[in-house]
């Protein structure tokens, strides 16, 4: 099969790459495979070399995007969207539907100048289900016989990760695609009841997950607690949460690392410095942005006793837990978006969303007092539940062939 995928911004940028860099070793494997972004850069390294990287063109300006959506300002589709922006979330989200419309127009262009150089299809597949998905329902014509497919995650699946409420054009993209892959049970459930028009359903779920190729490690007990998270330094992620956990806590040494950057980083770096620095018994380092595949490196030679994420929203289950849980190491996190599907009582603590900082600390304390063979118990888990369901050359395979079958 000939494939094309369009990417945010992977190979020519990292953002990806965690997420889809063993799917796309396992698609080449028997398909020809092409990726496009509208990202430019260098290629990642690790690339394969058996994929094409094509750089679609610049993103729309302000200017461009104004032509693409004149042009397709008598679009039955903008003018069936629109009414259901306006009932959401009044002018502001109309204004997004506009927004959207123009840059999945964009898409359209782009892409279709691509299918005359190197030709038409047998699949396209949008890593991402906003504009570039919409951009292919918009370019596709019902004799066609290209099949069209996507994934969806979390800011291009929940209206709360909007700021209007309002997540455009879902139910009639929905409608005139081939199949929907959705990364955890929670963003299945909820793509079945808000999004999904087609009869029978054209969702299914597909996990993710993160290859391992070291194995689990040998366990080495200290009197130190070994923390590690790893997040994008957002809002979202709660990173102030865990340096306000720790500050209120006395008596237990723990060493904490987390892997990272983004908008926070120095008022995170002032508030650790604040909270942290006067406390004997607490250790911080703020390592950085770091690629995945270093990471694992990391893992292998390193005991970490428990991974610990204090996010307020969740696409999926993040592939920096799957990643940790591969190596055996505990969770304790939030059950935010698909977390609760791959962290339990069995390998770590679950708390509430709404938790606080004190609700974290006493979850350290309490990690913190188990017994190295509680410890261990958990660690078997952990690796259990990655081999079970976050396996990410397992899932490729499986999502593989799901697509060889997708019927138009």
């Amino acid at each position: 099969m000939k494939i094309f995928i369009i990417t945010e911004n992977y190979p020519f940028a990292p953002s990806e790459k965690s997420f889809l860099l063993t799917e796309l070793k396992e698609l080449s494997k028997n398909n020809e495979v092409t990726v496009m972004s509208q990202r430019v850069g260098d290629i990642d390294p690790e690339f394969p070399k058996n994929i094409k990287a094509v750089w679609l063109g610049k993103k729309a300006t302000a200017l461009s995007a104004v032509f693409y959506f004149l042009g397709g300002i008598l679009s039955p589709s903008l003018y069936k969207e629109l009414p259901v922006a306006l009932k959401c979330g009044g002018i502001g989200a109309a204004v997004a539907c506009i927004k959207h419309f123009s840059l999945a127009r964009q898409y359209r262009s782009q892409v279709k100048k691509q299918f005359k150089k190197l030709g038409t299809p047998d699949i396209v597949y949008s890593y991402w289900g906003n504009m570039p998905l919409t951009g292919m329902v918009l370019l596709r014509k019902k004799h066609d016989k290209w099949k069209l497919i996507s994934r969806c995650h979390g800011y291009d699946l929940f209206r709360e990760r909007t700021s209007y409420g309002y997540q455009p054009f879902k139910r009639q993209v929905d409608s005139k695609i081939d199949g929907m892959y959705l990364v955890c049970e929670a963003g299945y459930d909820y793509y079945l009841r808000h999004w999904s028009a087609s009869a029978p359903p054209v969702c299914h779920l597909s996990r993710l997950g993160s290859s391992n190729q070291y194995g689990i490690q040998p366990y080495t007990p200290s009197d130190t607690l070994r923390l590690i998270s790893c997040s994008n330094l957002i809002p979202l992620k709660r990173v102030g949460m865990i340096i306000e956990a720790l500050s209120l806590i006395e008596g237990i040494k723990i060493d904490w690392v987390h892997y990272g950057t983004g908008e926070l980083e120095d008022s995170l770096k002032k508030l650790a410095e604040e909270k942290l620095s006067n406390k004997e018994n607490i250790s911080y380092n703020f390592a950085g942005y770091i690629d995945n595949t270093k990471l694992k490196e990391i893992y292998s030679r390193t005991t970490f006793d428990c991974f610990i994420t204090a996010s307020e929203s969740e696409g999926g289950c993040p592939v920096s837990i799957s990643e940790a849980i591969s190596f055996g190491v505990p969770v304790i996190a939030t059950g935010a978006g698909g977390i609760p599907e791959i962290v339990a009582s069995d390998n770590g603590t679950l708390l509430p969303v709404q938790s606080t900082a004190h609700d974290i600390s006493d979850a350290i304390k309490a990690f913190a007092s188990l017994s190295e063979e509680e410890r261990l118990s958990l660690r078997q888990a952990s690796r259990k539940k990655w081999e079970a369901d976050f396996c990410a050359e397992e899932n490729a395979k499986a999502f593989t062939a799901a697509i060889a079958n997708t019927k138009k």
